[in-house]
């Protein structure tokens, strides 16, 4: 009997979340920073209401085991636009940061990347509302 070998794989295994906040005084420029470890720093006209915080996580099975991962990650639209469904400014997200710079898979063929961004406020005036977009990251193996 022969052993089967998984065809590689790509996939978000994570969805990367901002939380919640209340702003203020609504400041045009105010930031928060996810970094690609989970950690928030946030300017102080964001106030958290809850920590449902995430980075977000790429997942690669079925690699090589042991062996590095030439990769070119990008991110699109950058900046992406969040809005909602109501007369609110928009945010902006950007400054996406992907750990590690240099991927090596594991003994069973998968490694792990990490990725963040900056939400930052385009206006005052936001209504409590979801803001949401939609990111495509294409990934090249360059093997």
């Amino acid at each position: 009997m022969g052993l089967g070998v998984a065809a590689p794989a790509v996939t978000v295994s994570q969805t990367m979340l901002f939380g919640s906040y209340v702003m203020r005084p609504n400041n045009l420029g105010a930031a928060v920073q996810l970094s690609y470890n989970g950690s928030v720093v946030a300017d102080n006209a964001f106030i958290p209401v809850n920590s449902n915080t995430q980075n977000g996580v790429i997942k690669f099975e079925g690699f090589v085991p042991n062996e590095p991962l030439n990769l070119t990650i990008t991110f699109s639209p950058d900046p992406l636009t969040l809005s909602c469904n109501c007369p609110s400014p928009n945010f902006v997200v950007d400054n996406f940061q992907v750990d590690p710079a240099n991927v090596i898979t594991d003994g069973i063929g998968q490694a792990f990347v990490r990725f963040g961004a900056r939400l930052t406020a385009q206006g005052g005036g936001y209504t409590q509302q979801n803001y949401s977009g939609t990111i495509t990251v294409d990934v090249t193996v360059n093997n």
